[in-house]
């Protein structure tokens, strides 16, 4: 508890500096937080008691978090951040804080994600959208605290006047964490800072650049680069993950292995198959409140792309004036790659939520167009 109470402190400071103590929208992101906190334990007690830490990497994390930090030190470097957080939770509060200790940071998410539009509309509909966030929280992985403090970072570079300072930070906190985020953001770095260059708004700068990196991955053979490239920094990494690849089940007609892979990453799971496989096949590992906050996720998201449809001229003008959604589109490109040809597209809806998260903050802008157009100020001439 005195790892949790302290980040909880965190929360309602920057919910207080936010205005937002008493705000509806955030009493409901509390409420919906804890609620699916005790869902995910009760679950666990009750389907599988003997196996409590079964959920996607939760045993290993547990086992290495009770080790101790010298342990975690010589042979996790990798991880060290997080594991440290956990083994330090583990030692003041026991094993069931590793249930909750993330919450935190999933309620944080939900607050820099105002901080960032200034849309009540966003405390709304989070805990509808992105249940799943919260879900996330409960079983122990790193991704919560990856999302919250990549979009963190992204946030303070949108606003910086001096953005080498919030690389260098970036750079030393993702050096613990998920390394392979350091190339992420000093892409983005370098891509924000084209802009200057050639000041041609959203499409000439982010879009077509985006597109044309999807479609030279999406070439044959560029695998066996990225591999070479990958060995370089992480020798051997990356081939554990493509030697599971089989391209009878994931190509599609008449686009590459890759190309297949990046489409899968953007748009599955679908939630019809995944409402099939909660009727009609056995229980899995990850039990059945993940699966159905994944579904609803989905099918927001799938909602949301329908709207956004229907407004792309808007679209377009919303992002030529915030920065910080180029900046996440930026990201999103990048994160979808990386997943799309190391996980082949599919698998884990933690490894999408970038660019969810973008259609989510574009869908909100819509909702409140007028107010969408204060960002300028905000963002590209921060006081």
């Amino acid at each position: 508890m005195l790892t949790l109470l302290p980040v909880f402190c965190i929360v309602l400071v920057y919910a207080y500096k936010l205005e937002l103590l008493t705000n509806p929208g955030f009493l409901l992101n509390v409420i919906f937080a804890l609620l699916i906190s005790i869902m995910s334990v009760v679950e666990g007690m009750v389907i599988t008691p003997d196996f409590f830490y079964v959920r996607l990497d939760e045993a290993w994390f547990y086992r290495e978090s009770i080790s101790g930090l010298d342990y975690i030190f010589n042979n996790h470097f990798r991880y060290f951040l997080y594991l440290a957080y956990s083994n330090v939770s583990y030692l003041l509060g026991g094993d069931y804080i590793f249930k909750f200790h993330l919450i935190p940071f999933a309620l944080l998410t939900s607050l820099i994600l105002f901080d960032i539009t200034k849309l009540k509309s966003v405390l709304y509909f989070f805990p509808i959208v992105f249940g799943y966030i919260y879900f996330l929280s409960t079983i122990h992985m790193r991704d919560m605290l990856i999302v919250f403090f990549c979009l963190f970072f992204l946030f303070k570079l949108a606003k910086s006047e001096k953005p080498i300072i919030v690389i260098f930070f970036t750079i030393l906190f993702f050096l613990t964490l998920r390394a392979e985020f350091i190339f992420v953001f000093l892409i983005t770095y370098f891509w924000m800072k084209s802009e200057s260059i050639l000041n041609k708004g959203f499409l000439v700068n982010y879009f077509i650049p985006g597109f044309l990196i999807i479609v030279f991955i999406s070439l044959p053979n560029f695998t066996d680069l990225v591999i070479g490239i990958s060995d370089l920094f992480f020798p051997g990494r990356m081939r554990i993950y493509l030697a599971l690849r089989s391209e009878e089940v994931t190509k599609l007609p008449f686009l590459t292995e890759n190309a297949s892979s990046i489409i899968r990453q953007l748009i599955t799971p679908f939630p019809w198959s995944k409402i099939r496989s909660l009727l009609t096949e056995p229980m899995g590992t990850n039990l059945y409140f993940k699966e159905i906050f994944r579904v609803i996720m989905m099918s927001t998201y799938f909602l949301m792309i329908f709207y956004l449809s229907f407004n792309l001229r808007k679209v377009l003008e919303i992002m030529n004036e915030n920065k910080f959604l180029r900046l996440l589109f930026a990201v999103s490109i990048q994160i979808t790659i990386l997943y799309a040809i190391f996980g082949d597209g599919g698998g884990a809806s933690r490894n999408k939520l970038f660019p969810i998260i973008l259609v989510f903050l574009i869908f909100n802008y819509l909702i409140n167009y007028k107010k969408s157009f204060k960002l300028k100020e905000l963002y590209e001439n921060p006081s």
